[in-house]
Parts: C-alpha cells; structure tokens; sequence
C-alpha cells in the first residue's frame, strides 16, 4: 500500500499525532485506534525513536484510563527503546513514569504485580 519506508513512517507519525490529539479531547476509544495503527504499522521496521514516541503515548493513555498493567507493559517497552538508544532523558521519564504507577498501587495492588517490577 504504501510505496516506500518514509512514507509508511510518516503515515505511522500521522496517526500517532492523531492519537495524541484524541486522547487529549477525551476520545480514548479514537486515541488507542490511532495509536495501535501507527504502532502496527512501526513494528517491523528499525524505526525505535517513532516507535518510542507511540510506545509512551499508549503508556500515557491507559495511564489516563486507569489500566495500569497495560501504561506499565507500554513504558516498560518504551524504556527498552530507550536504553538501546542511549537516551537518557527517555530512561529518566519512563522510570518516572514506572515509579509513578508503583506508587498509586495498593499494597494488595503492589504485591499482586510484583512481577511487573522485577
């Protein structure tokens, strides 16, 4: 469908502003289509730093909606990205942003999802 890889990207980077957007309006249920296109679309491809940006904005969206186990899956993968890339200030938020979801657990939460920390 799409001619070449900078095309794809950019129909990827499209959509993921696009998901951006809804999730600021409120519109969940547009913002994650949004952003689960564009990640499908970046999957296969060597492109991490497009990936980590749709990566942290699902990360941010179910942040938003309260599904912490999923913002936790999406920054965790973020991170990852991050540290293949040496980009310190994408370790640094993902790890807030992990510190900020352990933090918000129960104690019953926390000792139930332990394994997302280890």
């Amino acid at each position: 469908m799409f001619e070449t890889l900078n095309q794809r990207v950019d129909v990827a980077d499209v959509l993921a502003e696009m998901g951006r957007v809804y999730r600021s309006t409120g519109n969940y249920r547009q913002a994650v289509s949004h952003y689960d296109q564009a990640l499908a679309i970046l999957r296969p491809l060597e492109k991490r730093r497009s990936k980590l940006r749709v990566l942290t904005g699902l990360g941010i969206l179910h942040s938003d909606q309260g599904d912490h186990m999923k913002a936790i899956s999406y920054y965790k993968e973020s991170l990852q990205i991050s540290e293949e890339l040496q980009d310190q200030k994408g370790i640094a938020a993902n790890l807030i942003n992990l510190g900020v979801h352990q933090q918000e657990d129960s104690p019953e939460e926390a000792a139930k999802n332990r394994h997302y920390w280890d």
